[in-house]
């Protein structure tokens, strides 16, 4: 064989001579400067080697040449782990390694990172790092490496939209989270847990109550995990501040009352309705032309709403 550092020295010749006395003498010569004596001769490297035998008066001189086969070689082509996440790399690596020029009986022995050793031609269940292989076939020796990789780390982050509002009823339910990943392979599941035993399995949640979301994404053998919270605005409130009527005649109160609202933490964008005596219905922020009585209004901003009342009161009756 010959290996990574040469050919074996485990060649031989048989020198058989014919019509001799039997009292021959034997000088070989071969290659690096090999000399020997005897008629057969063996521990040779690959060269040619000549013999001259003498025979009393008589010598005879003949050749050979010990040959070597093709070297003995070896690659490893490596497959990188699959993903990295938060708990670190997958352990799913491995290499493929091809002898070329052996006997079949090779021996291999790999080593690698944390101690990592084996005795198979493939190996695999790797983390990522170099490995080295010693292949041994007989007398000769050969190495191959790889050095199996590892793609960008899972990640994920998770952008909140907070509720749009807080009313009488509480906040509403109208938060989200747009969930980007990074890094994944395109196949990831999700699994979400939240406020009053939320949970979902979608890449981004929506018709959320205020409160902190956590999830979990699986990728192959990998997770990465992230969280985000949705906050809530202050609660939109409204206050009634009634003018009263002005005056009680024979034909009884004036209709002069009126009632100022003030909306506060709105968006702007509030409606009202109003309910008041006798039917009285308006839709406006502030009423006015009011007979005495007690006027109720809700208002309406968005999918929250809040109420406020107002009595007008009369005036003491005009007496003469």
């Amino acid at each position: 064989c010959v290996g990574d550092y040469g050919p074996s020295s485990d060649g031989s010749i048989d020198l058989t001579v014919t019509n001799g006395s039997g009292n021959q003498t034997y000088s070989w010569t071969g290659p690096g400067g090999y000399m020997a004596i005897t008629e057969d001769i063996n521990g040779l490297l690959p060269g040619n080697y000549d013999v001259t035998i003498t025979d009393g008066l008589c010598i005879t001189v003949t050749s050979a040449t010990v040959g070597q086969p093709p070297t003995l070689s070896a690659s490893a082509i490596p497959t990188d782990v699959s993903c990295v996440g938060d708990a670190g790399p997958s352990n799913d690596g491995s290499i493929d390694l091809t002898v070329t020029n052996g006997s079949g009986s090779q021996t291999v022995t790999w080593i690698g990172p944390g101690g990592y050793t084996a005795l198979t031609e493939d190996i695999n269940g790797l983390l990522p790092g170099l490995y080295l292989a010693t292949i041994i076939d007989g007398l000769c020796m050969t190495t191959a490496s790889a050095t199996v990789g590892q793609p960008p780390t899972l990640s994920a982050s998770a952008v909140p939209t907070d509720v749009s509002c807080v009313g009488d009823g509480g906040p509403s339910s109208d938060g989200s989270i747009d969930l980007t990943v990074s890094n994944g392979s395109g196949n990831q599941t999700y699994i979400w847990t939240g406020p009053g035993g939320y949970t979902a399995n979608t890449e981004d949640i929506n018709g959320l109550l205020p409160g902190t979301y956590d999830v979990t994404v699986t990728d192959g053998l990998c997770t990465t995990v992230t969280f985000a919270t949705v906050n809530q605005p202050l609660a939109v409130t409204a206050s009634a501040v009634p003018t009263h009527a002005s005056c009680v005649g024979d034909a009884g109160p004036s209709s002069d009352g009126s009632v100022d609202l003030t909306v506060t933490n709105g968006s702007g964008n509030q409606t009202y309705s109003w309910t008041g005596p006798g039917g009285f219905t308006a839709n406006t922020e502030d009423i006015s032309g009011l007979l005495p009585g007690t006027y109720d209004v809700t208002v309406t901003d968005g999918l929250c709403s809040t109420t406020a009342s107002a009595t007008v009161n009369p005036a003491a009756a005009l007496t003469a």
